[in-house]
């Protein structure tokens, strides 16, 4: 018995990639790096331009970036690209020392790109949700630094930052009227007053506050509060009226300790002077409230 004939497979040639609807490729180029979804515009004719309207982007490290400047032209075409164009849903910036060459020239990135500023220029795409991550990037203090921060957006909802380091007088983020959740984590928080109007989250994990100073929080709004400070001194909270649920976890290194020992001491005798005596400054108004010591 003769064996039966396997069937000959050729390819057709048809572009199914473009047939899909637009609404899905836009959300796979959403899931991809930026870097990588760029390189999308070759496939087909069609795939030109649909890289520059997704509606969530990635800006990651690329391993070996060989120098500052062709990085910050990537990051700046991007930027100019999509600014004014079609709302951005999303923008993640995640970039970590081990993405650059070791022969890397820092010091062309810490002249030329400020954190602050590239935030500015991400929020004038009209950014709902701002990710800004810079693992182990405190040696390029140009990056991670954030100065006198004063946003200004009308779009953005949520903020994350990780790996920053704030120095300066103010978080202020009076400019964001629809920002309502905030996320901080192993951050260096160096400042004399954080306040927003319409914050109602607030989480802020491994930071760390100044040992010389307090920070006070001017957050009126807020409903739920999750504080893990690593060291330094806990901040000053101001009357929170709308305050429903808050956590409180105190390091073993917070600079807070009282030694007076006086099993009857609130504290309040303790840090009178150096706190200058703030009474309007209080820790509970809430219905469920739990400080954690480490």
């Amino acid at each position: 018995m003769s064996s039966p004939r396997r069937a000959r497979s050729t390819p057709s040639g048809a572009d199914q990639l473009s047939a899909l609807p637009e609404d899905v490729i836009h959300h796979v180029l959403s899931l991809l790096p930026a870097h990588e979804a760029v390189r999308t515009c070759v496939l087909a004719r069609r795939w030109r331009h649909l890289w520059t309207s997704a509606p969530s982007i990635r800006v990651t490290g690329v391993k070996g970036w060989p120098d500052a400047d062709r990085f910050l032209c990537f990051v700046d075409r991007l930027l100019t690209l999509h600014r004014g164009g079609s709302t951005v849903l999303s923008w993640e910036f995640h970039l970590d020392e081990t993405d650059f060459d070791p022969f890397f020239n820092i010091c062309n990135v810490t002249g030329k790109c400020h954190t602050s500023r590239l935030m500015e220029r991400i929020l004038e795409c009209n950014v709902g949700t701002l990710r800004l991550c810079l693992n182990n990037m405190a040696p390029m203090i140009g990056i991670a630094l954030l100065p006198d921060l004063i946003l200004v957006s009308q779009h953005l909802t949520m903020l994350e930052l990780h790996g920053v380091i704030t120095n300066g007088r103010v978080l202020d983020f009076s400019g964001c009227p629809m920002l309502v959740k905030m996320k901080m984590e192993s951050s260096c928080i160096d400042v004399k007053e954080f306040s927003s109007a319409s914050l109602k989250q607030l989480i802020m994990v491994d930071c760390q506050f100044c040992k010389e100073k307090r920070t006070r929080f001017s957050l009126p709004s807020l409903v739920s509060l999750e504080l893990n400070l690593y060291t330094g001194r806990a901040p000053l909270l101001g009357s929170m009226s709308s305050l429903e649920t808050a956590t409180v976890s105190l390091n073993s290194q917070c600079a807070d300790s009282c030694e007076c020992e006086d099993d009857y001491c609130d504290g309040s005798g303790c840090y009178k002077d150096s706190d200058n005596d703030d009474k309007s400054c209080v820790l509970l108004k809430a219905y469920f409230f739990t400080i954690a010591i480490a």
